[in-house]
């Protein structure tokens, strides 16, 4: 915390006069850079990982019905893996302070 542990936050004014008031997140360290970069870079991976996999079962070409009713499942099964790992990668890029930001500090704290 800042200013001998008062929580920093932020005034804002707007144009009809109101104001707003946000707290503001501490800082992230190098550690904490370092393990959200990890999951975004881990997220990526999973999803490219997904996608080779529909690519190869695609590939394939079932013959009994009943091989492409299983085929189906599985296709909509990892598509909605896909999804999910989509999803928690556009919340970790919208987080409060983001991930460009806690890079550029780290950038200016080594500088």
């Amino acid at each position: 915390r800042r200013h001998g542990g008062a929580i920093p936050y932020r005034l804002r004014m707007f144009s009809n006069g109101s104001t707003s008031t946000s707290i503001e997140a501490p800082p992230a360290s190098p550690v904490d850079i370092g393990i959200r970069l990890e999951k975004i870079r881990s997220n990526h991976e999973d999803i490219e990982k997904l996608e080779q996999m529909v690519m190869e079962d695609l590939k394939r070409e079932e013959t009994s019905p009943m091989e492409l009713l299983r085929q189906g499942h599985r296709l909509q099964s990892m598509a909605k893996s896909i999804i999910l790992k989509t999803q928690k990668l556009v919340e970790t890029y919208e987080t409060k302070i983001g991930v460009t930001n806690d890079i550029a500090q780290l950038r200016d704290q080594s500088l």
